[in-house]
């Protein structure tokens, strides 16, 4: 083949490909890329390690400004316990903090008693309604109680799990 006539083949075999891209590309239906930002504000209570399991200290009134001033959308907490969570709940319903103060908090405890006798475990909290929760029991690292993992999808994009 002469050079010209590899040139020529070249082109016609690019504007073959160029021509099937989008031809291809055409035949697909459009998809909307939808971003989003969420803002996520995490803590470890160590919620009787510390607190001892305490609702009258200033663990929850401390946490229930700083989610409020944070202006987060999505809150973990680990390590805490099931009264602390019950008292952080009822501290952002009653500020106003959560869009549906119905549905927006998740507790899954890791053992039954780690807290004098309460449960202890991860919380997730979300500005928004959550929709259904997942909860996984993870491997052993070796501590005497079973960790635990919480995911809630966004009842609004169920698409996405908190």
């Amino acid at each position: 083949m002469t050079p010209r006539r590899g040139r020529a083949a070249r082109r016609a075999l690019v504007g073959l490909v160029a021509v099937a891209a989008t031809a291809v590309g055409l035949a697909w239906p459009a998809q909307a890329t939808v971003t989003a930002t969420y803002t996520v504000w995490t803590w470890n209570v160590a919620g009787w390690a510390i607190h001892r399991g305490s609702v009258t200290d200033a663990l929850v009134p401390t946490i229930s400004s700083s989610i409020q001033d944070s202006g987060a959308q999505l809150v973990a907490l680990n390590e805490v316990c099931e009264d602390q969570y019950r008292a952080l709940v009822a501290s952002l319903r009653a500020a106003g903090w959560p869009d549906d103060p119905t549905d927006f908090a998740r507790f899954e405890p890791h053992g039954p008693d780690y807290c004098g006798g309460q449960a202890f475990g991860v919380a997730i909290f979300s500005r928004a309604p959550l929709g259904a929760a997942n909860r996984y029991v993870l491997s052993s690292d070796g501590t005497p109680e079973g960790r635990r993992l919480l995911c809630a999808l966004l009842a609004s994009r169920p698409h996405l799990r908190f």
